[in-house]
């Protein structure tokens, strides 16, 4: 740990530290934590597993496992509020990881890839960090097995061992988020270099046992909450539980998911999902342009490494069997699926972040910088993050309307998220045994963020208790979701 403070790295250290500080102690930036990753971890927090959940709200059957390690340590009756510190702590170590490393390593390509990866991962980090959002593990967690992937190509040192700890980082991954599942794809590299090096099919065998360990435990969570093995992935309810949510409930966060990120305003559901996919990106374009274009920038850097690796197979004349080449593939393979199923950027950041990372490794690596240019490294360093911190700095303070807060109101505990309202007269109906179900109207001014008991975010139709207490679960008795989403079954009718 030393080694972060060294007179050499002190700045470069300090840079980062002060951003996550602050970052870390604002209240929550990302949307998503007030629609539903709070209520999400106060379920598991009160109540463990409920059958049927997602017959409530549909997003608790995203069952990602930072909402299942955050419930235990939110410790909502001692402070009064719950603590969300899960992702500030893997922050923290996830940054003095990345830093260590790259004032280690004498590899100055390693250095100079692991310094932007790092600088594109604040992207994420800094707007997730106060939140419980699955965002930022996932982002982490697709990195990393990156890394280290590329880090075993480069010293020959993918063993069966090495393969088990990557075998359970990418199984956990999936558990964090589904759109990390696309780190399957590695496992063909895996096996395949593990075939090269002549071991044995027992020993491939016994390297997979985390990875069943691992995964099937999240699958039984999400069949008992939704009757689904991945939700939202349409037709994976193989069951046929008495509790299963309709298909209408999935069918609608299978939409929101794919054409959301590529409208802004009032989304045109309706029209989105009639449209040929050009028009999509054409609108998607339009939209990053405007609001997010450091998203956008970074996106066509991702897609543009392409170039490169091209024209280096054109001077090879050659197909290519390098490693790291194929490493990069799957990256961009990944990349690709990422923008045509649901192109929000903080979705698909963790690929961006990696296929630009291996891509700056293998050419900086190419070009073999002199020793007069490794020495010029670390100030370079400097240099950029002057204005990056800088940038961030001034971000969280000229942004109140996001987090309204004075520093010295955070000494005690972090900052409660803005839109916690006291909100008496609640509207609800009753369920079985006089247990209230309350029933949200923004335009009112009730939201299920500030409701005191069960609340079903979007109206899906007439619940109902399946026992006598809450813990035995829900089941919807009338199915409207159809009537008040019309388009919810457009794209499933056309096929």
């Amino acid at each position: 740990m030393s080694i972060l403070f060294n007179r050499k790295y002190v700045l470069i250290t300090l840079a980062f530290a002060i951003l996550l500080v602050v970052a870390g102690i604002v209240a929550p930036l990302n949307w998503d934590s007030g629609e539903y990753h709070y209520l999400s971890i106060k379920w598991y927090e009160s109540y463990k597993l409920v059958p049927g959940l997602a017959n409530l709200h549909g997003r608790y059957a995203f069952n990602p496992a930072t909402f299942v390690l955050s419930a235990p340590y939110s410790f909502t009756d001692i402070f009064g509020q719950a603590l969300y510190t899960l992702n500030y702590v893997i922050a923290l170590m996830f940054y003095a990881f990345i830093l260590k490393s790259i004032y280690l390593s004498k590899n100055t390509a390693m250095q100079i890839a692991l310094f932007i990866a790092a600088i594109i991962l604040l992207k994420v980090t800094l707007g997730n960090i106060s939140s419980p959002s699955p965002d930022l593990l996932a982002a982490y967690m697709v990195f990393y097995c990156t890394y280290l992937i590329l880090n075993g190509i480069i010293n020959d040192t993918i063993t069966p061992g090495y393969i088990v700890k990557l075998l359970v980082f990418i199984s956990f991954a999936v558990t964090v988020k589904i759109t990390t599942v696309l780190l399957g794809f590695s496992l063909f590299l895996l096996l395949h270099i593990a075939l090269k090096k002549g071991y044995q099919f027992r020993q491939i065998f016994f390297a997979s046992i985390p990875l069943i360990l691992i995964i099937v435990p999240f699958l039984v969570r999400n069949v008992v909450m939704s009757g689904y093995l991945f939700y939202p992935v349409v037709g994976t309810n193989f069951f046929n539980l008495s509790y299963e949510v309709p298909p209408e409930v999935i069918r609608l966060d299978y939409v929101f998911c794919k054409f959301g990120p590529s409208q802004n305003g009032n989304p045109d559901y309706y029209l989105f999902q009639t449209l040929p996919i050009l028009d999509r990106i054409k609108s998607w374009f339009t939209l990053y342009v405007s609001h997010h274009p450091t998203g956008l920038i970074l996106t066509l850097l991702a897609f543009l490494s392409v170039i490169p690796w091209m024209l280096l197979l054109l001077k090879k004349r050659k197909r290519s069997c390098n490693l790291i080449f194929t490493l990069w593939i799957i990256l961009y393979l990944s990349l690709i699926i990422w923008f045509v199923s649901s192109p929000e950027f903080r979705f698909g950041i963790s690929y961006v972040a990696s296929t630009i990372f291996v891509s700056v490794y293998y050419f900086s690596y190419k070009i073999r910088f002199s020793e007069n240019i490794q020495k010029k490294l670390l100030f370079s360093f400097k240099v950029l993050l002057l204005p990056l911190t800088i940038h961030y700095l001034s971000f969280f303070h000229l942004h109140p309307a996001s987090y309204r807060f004075m520093f010295q109101s955070v000494l005690i505990k972090p900052l409660k998220d803005y839109r916690y309202k006291h909100t008496p007269d609640f509207p609800f109906v009753l369920l079985r045994n006089g247990q209230k179900l309350y029933i949200p109207n923004d335009k009112e001014g009730f939201s299920c963020l500030n409701a005191e008991g069960p609340c079903m975010n979007w109206p899906y139709g007439k619940l109902k208790m399946r026992g006598e207490k809450i813990e035995d679960g829900f089941i919807l008795e009338t199915n409207e979701v159809e009537k008040n989403f019309p388009y919810v079954n457009i794209l499933f009718k056309e096929k």
